[in-house]
């Protein structure tokens, strides 16, 4: 089923390697002495990086929060990096959230394809109250990202990553990450269905074998392991998304039962 195109930060195109250094240009000239640390998180890290589907997954560690300025000054910056050739993702943390520990921890600066409009919008004097130019700009839980990038994350710029987060207890991690009863498995919308859909599988997998997986690798496991009924929910996702496997027929009610198995198998 799983084609041999998926790559690392190693094997991605140079295309993808000048976005990632041009996100690291725009990041250090801005922000100067005030950037600790900045890695690369998600996919390309994880050996499941496609430049077709997948964003680029970045984080940084900085010293004191930034200002709705300079927020807005890094936005446009990185409004003319998005999307060449891969959509961006890239956070902020304060290191004062992560060092000693905090859980829940905040973002303080937070860019991606979800909030191009605002971000467009802020560079025209507009929308000035939005929430992503306020001191704390969560709009997701970064605990799960943070674990990522201290265990396994690429370090682009400045210090290591495990001298600037301090090691995650278990139980934050577990907390901020089975918190998914919000996930539709059964959606109507095509690109919600199998984000829910592969994020279960990642949430189960982690519970039964203790292993940061990516999403396809724990939609592999998950076909492997869960019962028969299940496999073709989780291949026309891994199709969707990847456009991997094949497309195959379930009752709508099949979507539900699975994510209602996986429910009862993450709680205890």
């Amino acid at each position: 089923m799983c084609e041999n195109r998926f790559q690392n930060y190693e094997t991605c195109s140079a295309n993808v390697k000048k976005q990632i250094s041009d996100v690291v240009m725009a990041l250090t000239s801005l922000l100067k002495d005030n950037l600790l640390g900045f890695y690369l998180n998600g996919s390309i890290i994880l050996n499941a990086f496609d430049e077709k589907s997948s964003d680029i997954d970045m984080i940084g560690v900085i010293e004191n929060p930034m200002s709705a300025n300079e927020k807005i000054e890094l936005g446009s910056r990185l409004l003319s990096i998005h999307q060449q050739p891969c959509p961006l993702e890239v956070t902020l943390v304060a290191k004062g959230c992560l060092n000693p520990w905090k859980y829940p921890p905040m973002y303080n600066f937070y860019f991606s394809e979800y909030f191009i409009t605002q971000y467009k919008q802020f560079t025209q004097g507009e929308n000035l109250s939005h929430r992503l130019l306020t001191i704390n700009a969560n709009t997701v839980e970064p605990t799960s990202c943070l674990k990522v990038v201290r265990e396994k994350g690429i370090c682009l710029y400045g210090m290591s990553a495990e001298s600037l987060i301090s090691d995650i207890p278990e139980n934050d991690f577990w907390d901020a990450i089975s918190d998914v009863c919000g996930l539709d498995a059964a959606s109507d919308n095509d690109s919600h269905r199998p984000f829910a859909i592969l994020t279960l599988c990642r949430v189960l997998s982690y519970r039964k074998t203790g292993k940061l997986f990516s999403k396809q690798e724990a939609a592999f496991w998950a076909m492997d392991e869960l019962p028969e009924i299940f496999r073709p929910i989780i291949s026309n996702a891994l199709f969707d998304h990847y456009g991997l496997g094949e497309r195959k027929l379930y009752p709508n009610e099949d979507a539900v039962s699975f994510k209602t198995f996986v429910l009862e198998n993450i709680i205890d």
